[in-house]
């Protein structure tokens, strides 16, 4: 399940659609690909044209929600531009995931909570390597003739550091740090050929580090200390997405992306006894997707289309820290095909109500290399998902909300006396999962 959702995510990186925390394209699925929406700055900065007075907020998944890698309370965004557009137009977010972050905050949480590395120190501090949870993104697009040019800069990155005395003997002493960030240089150029044809191109360059360390110190040797880093790492993403206009209609979109990723580590030791550790964790992926935004009616708008996906992963450390421990790990799922569909439907002036769905027919296979043997492996699975939300509009102020997928079947405690829980840890007191608002001025 944890690579399916990987392969979801690369997804959602390289054809521009926001993190499936958004609220709006997350009731869509993975046909949201096909909708255009705000959150497409995140990815495709240039459509900050389309939204020149816009003031945004998302709340998350079950606001607030937790994860491995922090408090998340959802973000908040502005864009701003006067009405002709003449220096172009502006924004800031606070709070928004790094899109792609994924990969290293999962190789982050894996260094923080692998048993494999001896980095305990003296006092029982261990090297913790603090999650990149403070974010900021700033925004600037603008249009010259028939191009729009948008540039997009991220950046999330956490510190933390402690200083440990033993105050009965007032020998012992012990200091320690860390810190990681990312940074995201994320560049777009959004072409109009004519009246019915559009394309966006973009590209994102990740810059990935962390360190975390300890010093201890005692009157008389030994004396203790050790640190972990980063030993090089970045990102790459590169996406296309077209529109051709069939009809006043009807529109046929393709979309292809290509995403690179990678992070190391290494330690030292105060200790020579203790051998210095390294390992490394890589991944290529390829996306593809050709569908179509249709509406039949004017308050009717249908999305759907295929999608095909190759996601692999490589691990080179014998320690396990990213991987089981061997020389070298591979993993690799083969998504084909794979069918997604949304409808969004204005039920009335103020409510509007959408759906997704997606199939996808998948194959894994692995391969692990020590020097004695090599064990292969392969599997196929078919993920089924879907989701649904509703709409509200009050003039220039619109609210989304993404209904929890268990809703209608318990209708929440009141009718079912299921507390919260359920089958799978799922909720099913929570009736709302998630909410976004945007306001335009």
């Amino acid at each position: 399940m944890k690579r399916t959702l990987m392969v979801l995510a690369l997804m959602a990186i390289m054809f521009g659609m926001a993190a499936a925390t958004e609220t709006r394209v997350a009731t869509f699925g993975p046909a949201s690909i096909f909708v255009d929406d705000y959150t497409d700055i995140y990815f495709l900065p240039a459509a900050a044209l389309s939204y020149p007075r816009l003031i945004a907020a998302e709340m998350g998944n079950s606001f607030p929600v937790t994860s491995d890698y922090g408090w998340t309370y959802g973000s908040a965004a502005v864009l701003f531009s006067n009405a002709e557009q003449t220096y172009g137009v502006v924004g800031l977010d606070i709070n928004h995931e790094i899109l792609g972050a994924d990969f290293f905050n999962d190789a982050i949480n894996n260094i923080n909570t692998s048993n494999a590395l001896p980095a305990l120190s003296p006092m029982g501090y261990d090297l913790v390597v603090p999650a990149p949870d403070n974010r900021f993104h700033m925004f600037y697009a603008r249009k010259m003739d028939k191009l729009g040019l948008g540039l997009h800069v991220g950046w999330a990155g956490s510190s933390s550091s402690y200083d440990y005395s033993d105050t009965i003997t007032a020998t012992a002493t012990e200091k320690g740090e860390g810190s990681s960030s990312i940074w995201d240089i994320n560049g777009n150029v959004a072409m109009e050929v004519n009246e019915n044809t559009s394309a966006d191109l973009a590209f994102s360059l990740k810059m990935q580090s962390f360190s975390s360390k300890y010093d201890y110190t005692w009157p008389t040797p030994p004396q203790d200390g050790a640190t972990i880093e980063s030993d090089g790492g970045m990102g790459l993403d590169i996406g296309l997405r077209a529109s051709y206009g069939m009809a006043d209609n009807f529109a046929l979109i393709p979309v292809i992306g290509i995403s690179m990723n990678s992070v190391a580590y290494k330690t030292s030791y105060v200790d020579t006894a203790i051998h210095a550790e390294g390992g490394k964790t890589s991944s290529f992926g390829f996306s593809g997707a050709f569908g179509g935004n249709y509406k039949p009616a004017e308050n009717v708008t249908i999305v759907g289309g295929l999608l095909v996906s190759q996601y692999t992963e490589t691990i080179e450390d014998t320690m396990g820290v990213f991987g089981v421990g061997v020389n070298t790990e591979e993993n690799s799922t083969f998504t084909f095909p794979g069918f997604c569909a949304g409808l969004e439907v204005d039920l009335l002036k103020w409510l509007t109500l959408r759906a997704g769905a997606a199939k996808l027919l998948q194959s894994n296979s692995g391969k692990y290399e020590t020097t004695a043997a090599t064990t292969e492996y392969s599997s196929t699975d078919a993920p089924y998902f879907y989701a649904f939300g509703l709409g509200f509009k009050f003039g220039k102020l619109a609210i989304d909300t993404k209904v929890n997928n268990n809703a209608p079947y318990s209708l929440g405690y009141m009718f079912s006396g299921i507390d919260n829980g359920g089958m799978a840890g799922v909720s099913h007191t929570e009736p709302i999962t998630s909410i976004g608002m945007t306001y335009t001025f």
